[in-house]
């Protein structure tokens, strides 16, 4: 999951008739192998490429696949030039493609020409006011509940009506973990890698606190040089819900 964000970084920036994504999910256990719970997975990741299920491994024995995730890349001849595994080297297979595509004359019998009569799980899901919500937190001096409204990309502010009183939006993208401390909200930003602060007295006011790049860390330090800018700001743990 952790490299979707980058997959559909590719989908905007490369056009369907010289790159085509198609995921390949082989679900490690019982519940993950279930068309319904991958469906709700791909509406809940708003995926737009198309997905199998390969629940039984047939292409994960015949690509000779031994970890999550792997990313083959195949050229229009339908020859293996590339495999990449694990998360840490994505940055480098985006660059290696968009290299090979400006090489790559597109196909003329390329899949963007071929209609799929399927409708997707996008279209198919039931649509709700809150669209899986990550985190939930309750206010004891505002009397008011916080939730991460993760997949609309907002944080709702209600009371226990069930009223809305405010919605914080910014640039968010699947938010999750909140906290409040000293009048903000504190937002873990999760696929724009970064933590945001918004004003509880003006939810346009919106600042970012880590993550000024919005990339994903490649180091195995754990970004550590931005979060020692961090901690002394402020002063305390923070406690993430």
């Amino acid at each position: 999951m952790h490299i979707l964000p980058a997959l559909h970084k590719l989908e905007q920036e490369i056009p369907s008739e010289s790159l085509t994504i198609v995921g390949v999910h082989s679900g490690k256990f019982p519940q993950e192998k279930l068309n319904g719970n991958i469906l709700n997975a791909i509406e809940r990741y708003k995926i737009t490429h198309p997905v199998t299920n390969d629940k039984d491994y047939i292409l994960w024995n015949k690509y000779g696949i031994i970890c999550w995730p792997t990313l083959v890349l195949i050229n229009p001849n339908g020859k293996i030039v590339l495999i990449s595994i694990g998360e840490t080297g994505v940055s480098k297979v985006i660059q290696f493609i968009k290299e090979a595509v400006s090489v790559c004359p597109p196909s003329s019998s390329h899949s963007a020409n071929i209609i799929m009569p399927i409708q997707t799980a996008v279209n198919a899901a039931k649509k709700t006011f809150l669209q899986y919500p990550g985190k939930v937190l309750y206010c004891n001096e505002r009397d008011t509940v916080f939730i991460s409204d993760t997949a609309n990309n907002r944080i709702i502010e209600g009371n226990y009506l069930g009223e809305v009183l405010q919605e914080f939006t910014g640039s968010l993208s699947s938010p999750q973990g909140i906290c409040i401390h000293n009048q903000h909200l504190y937002v873990c930003d999760t696929n724009n890698h970064r933590i945001v602060r918004f004003s509880l007295e003006d939810n346009n006011d919106m600042e970012i606190v880590c993550g000024i790049t919005g990339e994903q860390g490649g180091d195995l330090v754990g970004a550590s040089q931005e979060l020692n800018k961090l901690l002394p700001v402020h002063g305390t743990r923070l406690p993430f819900h």
